[in-house]
């Protein structure tokens, strides 16, 4: 090597940073591949969840309709609870589909559970609860012609209560849904129209019997296309018209061939007016009619005594607690302000009475947000609030209160629930107690 010839000597830095940029490149590589490996198994897991839970739904329907009704109710409830409310998405053609089943307290267990997952979505995510609701709507949509005659009140009412849910959350403008949901409803409409109620009380679609109302339904939905006429024309429902006002219409009734087939009349007091057949009178001339006549000693007139130890000062007062709250719920003024009275007359305060009176009426969303409000209170006791609805009319209030009472830790509650569950007409609320 002479002097000057650079080139032929090696550099002692090429080695280090040749290495350094593998390093880089290398590094880069494993993240990313690390990255990948990490987005398939996440891709993995909810492949799986989702295929389980299919799978799942699949063999709790496979012989769903071999086992008892009991054992059925129990069957659909588990698959109700499959991934809670937010993950339930595979069992809900399932459970609409339980709308159009042939036994009624299967359906109607059902419904129930609709409805209860109805006020379960709004906890979720206003995004999340909009898609549910949609998908509810959807289902309906697709079992609206077989759904029997005598509960389409339930279908109709489960994709009202839908459309509100998208109204509030302000995600009504959906085009598609709307025109769904209407001519679903629309559906729902002609199919309770079409039934008909004979005497012996069984429903009756298009001249063939379907189904012998032997369990309580909701009411038909009836469509009119034009209204009522105002007057004596129509004399309406019977049995809410007056005893003066029945003789007048008896003869209007018995001119018109329409009503000749007509239902028979019956009164308050469930007793049956038959008519009565005429009889021809022979009047007899006044001299071969014995005459009797009676002489009796006029006694001035007397008052009868009557005993005052029944009378009390208010007509609530022999009744107890609940059953006068539960007055509070009449939409009668007069019984309203009669139960007020007798609130105040038992020292309650006027809190605890607006209370009372927010726990049994009002829109049934206000009252279980109420009923959360209860069972979150540290301040009082909120045992004897709640236990005032174990009995109330509607289903999700009942559901509400124990679900809220189960997490009380005290054995007075407990037997009470137990006590109740003997009595309880919903299955899953029954279910729930058992637990």
């Amino acid at each position: 090597m002479t002097p000057g010839e650079v080139e032929t000597i090696a550099n002692p830095f090429a080695g280090p940073l040749r290495n350094q940029r593998r390093g880089i490149r290398s590094a880069l590589v494993s993240a990313f591949k690390l990255v990948a490996l990490a987005c398939v198994a996440f891709a993995g897991v909810l492949a799986v969840q989702h295929y389980s839970r299919v799978w799942l739904v699949h063999r709790y329907t496979q012989d769903l309709n071999q086992l008892p009704t009991d054992q059925r109710i129990a069957r659909l409830l588990e698959l109700s609870t499959l991934g809670g409310p937010d993950r339930n998405d595979a069992a809900m053609p399932t459970i609409v589909a339980a709308l159009t089943d042939p036994e009624p307290p299967f359906a109607q267990a059902a419904w129930r559970i609709l409805q209860q997952a109805q006020d379960d979505w709004a906890l979720l995510s206003p995004s999340r609860s909009d898609q549910k609701h949609r998908q509810l709507i959807r289902l309906i949509g697709q079992q609206a012609d077989r759904v029997p005659a005598d509960r389409t009140a339930w279908a109709a009412g489960l994709v009202q209560t839908s459309l509100d849910a998208l109204r509030r959350s302000g995600k009504d403008d959906d085009l598609q849904i709307n025109r769904l949901a209407l001519n679903t409803l629309q559906r729902l409409n002609e199919s309770g129209a079409s039934a008909t109620v004979t005497g012996d009380g069984d429903t009756t679609v298009e001249g063939k019997i379907t189904q012998t109302a032997a369990a309580p339904t909701p009411l038909r939905i009836v469509g009119m296309s034009a209204p009522l006429p105002i007057g004596n024309d129509w004399a309406g429902n019977v049995d809410d018209a007056a005893p003066n006002s029945i003789a007048a219409n008896t003869d209007e009734a018995a001119n018109q061939p329409a009503q000749a087939s007509a239902r028979p009349i019956q009164a308050q007091d469930d007793t049956n007016l038959q008519a009565v057949a005429p009889e021809t009178v022979h009047l007899k001339p006044v001299g071969d009619t014995p005459q009797i006549v009676a002489v009796a000693k006029a006694t001035p007139p007397t008052s009868a005594v009557q005993t005052t130890s029944h009378l009390v000062q208010s007509p609530l007062e022999a009744m107890d607690i609940r059953t006068v709250v539960q007055f509070l719920a009449d939409p009668a003024p007069e019984t309203h302000d009669l139960a007020e009275a007798e609130l105040r007359r038992r020292q309650w305060s006027d809190s605890k009475i607006e209370l009372a009176d927010r726990l049994v009426s009002g829109p049934v969303s206000a009252r279980l947000e109420l009923i959360d409000w209860l069972g979150s209170q540290s301040k009082f006791d909120p045992r004897a609030w709640l236990l005032l609805l174990l009995d109330d009319t509607d289903a999700r209030i009942r559901h509400r209160v124990v679900s809220v009472l189960k997490t009380v830790n005290d054995p007075d509650v407990q037997d009470r629930l137990r006590k109740h569950a003997a009595s309880e007409s919903a299955p899953e609320i029954r279910s729930l107690i058992l637990q």
